[in-house]
């Protein structure tokens, strides 16, 4: 039997959904939710990148693919293949399926994404992803397909945002150094002890690790 969330509740997750003061004050809001990314194919190094979201993020909770659901610690829902629901969601919901989805029992738990409907989606989410570290990192057209691919997926999920240093040294190409500042970071440390104030848990440490090390091939292969 499917969990039913009170309407109160929909209002509540809602409410929670709000952009960071960070991306609300650099970027227009459409830039960040609004716009869709042209629907012609993805290219080979975004494949890539799109089928690396979907093996790490799977569909949802076990057994419940496709509706949303509440990581431990966050406040805002995710859905699908690691899509974490924000403020505009509901517009950029009815522009991807029309009315073919209901948003609030979607936001509810109530009712799930189809598995063409989270493809979509996922398409949609690792071009504005791509396009966003596009512009943190001019260069990137120079780096490896391998490091663009590592670099997408931390970006997704958030890790790079958090690590402006690591950032500035890429773009400098001092891959080297950026490696080693990418794992000086409270989370990685918290995450290598398996615990911390946000419960993090050692598969955080190993992906961080993984990101690093095709930083330091990315030296390598430059020499």
């Amino acid at each position: 039997m499917e969990p039913v969330i009170s309407d109160e509740r929909v209002r509540q997750l809602e409410k929670s959904l709000l952009i960071s003061d960070r991306f609300s004050k650099s970027r227009k809001p459409e830039s960040l939710y609004g716009t869709l990314m042209p629907r012609e194919a993805l290219s080979p190094v975004l494949e890539k990148f799109l089928k690396v979201v979907k093996q790490r993020e799977g569909k949802g909770e076990r057994g419940r693919a496709g509706f949303s659901y509440l990581v431990p610690g966050e406040a805002k829902p995710t859905i699908g293949h690691g899509h974490q629901m924000v403020k505009g969601d509901r517009e950029l919901f009815s522009k991807l399926f029309g009315d073919t989805v209901n948003y609030d029992d979607l936001l509810g738990g109530k009712t799930a994404l189809t598995e063409k409907q989270m493809d979509t989606l996922a398409r949609r989410d690792v071009k504005w992803k791509y396009r966003e570290l596009q512009e943190a990192l001019p260069n990137l057209k120079t780096f490896s397909d391998d490091l663009v691919v590592s670099l997408a997926d931390s970006y997704f999920r958030g890790g790079l945002p958090k690590s402006p240093k690591t950032l500035e040294l890429l773009k400098e190409g001092k891959f080297s150094e950026a490696s080693k500042e990418f794992l000086n970071h409270k989370g990685y440390r918290e995450s290598k002890g398996g615990f911390g104030e946000k419960g993090h848990l050692p598969g955080i440490a190993k992906r961080m690790e993984i990101h690093a090390g095709e930083m330091l091939k990315e030296e390598s292969r430059k020499k």
